[in-house]
């Protein structure tokens, strides 16, 4: 009976070792070539991803413009809703004051959904430059045969004859030298239908 138990744990072991050893000699034979990648650098020195920061550079000055001739027309409605206090109906001043209040919720709504437009649009562009960056390092890898691409932050010590930044970034800059950025849509001094001016409403009569 023991005879037999051990016959079957060979029977059933055995393939198990030739499989495992044929692995480890199967990995042996593979040829390891390293890589490394600065992507920080990359994305700090390709043009494309300059030209982008300078359009949304270009698009936050305009927009911080704007703000600031908004807030100067909310407060000049605010103090003209002020002195025309004494000479409006309470009525007639509840309604104006009511529509300087939406106008100042406009304004605020607007200014929320420029911003994120202006993300949204900073972060698409970006993607493309790390879409086209993808396929550069995927032709690199594949050209030269490579098996490990490591980026550079995940290194402590790396011969300069594995660093492929400054190939990378070349092609980069040759496939990709600008990238579009499209314009955030809206206006902050269009938001809210009072346009600043003395309120247009019933002024009270004497004696009533």
């Amino acid at each position: 009976m023991k005879r037999f138990l051990i016959f079957l744990f060979c029977a059933i072991a055995l393939p198990y070792a030739l499989s495992a050893q044929e692995t480890d000699e199967k990995s042996k034979r593979i040829l390891v070539k390293i890589a490394v990648i600065d992507i920080d650098e990359i994305r700090r020195n390709a043009e494309a991803v300059k030209d982008i920061h300078s359009q949304i550079g270009k698009f936050r000055i305009a927009f911080q413009s704007e703000i600031q001739k908004e807030e100067e027309a909310l407060r000049s409605a605010d103090q003209e809703l002020g002195r025309q206090r004494a000479i409006l109906t309470p009525e007639a001043f509840a309604e104006e004051r009511r529509k300087f209040e939406r106008r100042v919720i406009d304004y605020q709504r607007m200014g929320q959904t420029l911003k994120q437009q202006l993300a949204i649009a900073q972060n698409n562009a970006m993607g493309e430059v790390q879409k086209v960056l993808n396929e550069i390092i995927g032709e690199m890898a594949k050209n030269n045969n490579l098996t490990l691409i490591l980026n550079r932050n995940q290194t402590i010590i790396v011969h300069s004859a594995l660093d492929m930044t400054e190939i990378i970034l070349k092609r980069l800059n040759e496939r990709l030298p600008k990238v579009k950025v499209p314009e955030p849509k809206g206006s902050l001094t269009t938001a809210g239908s009072t346009d600043g001016a003395a309120p247009s409403a019933k002024v009270s009569e004497p004696g009533k």
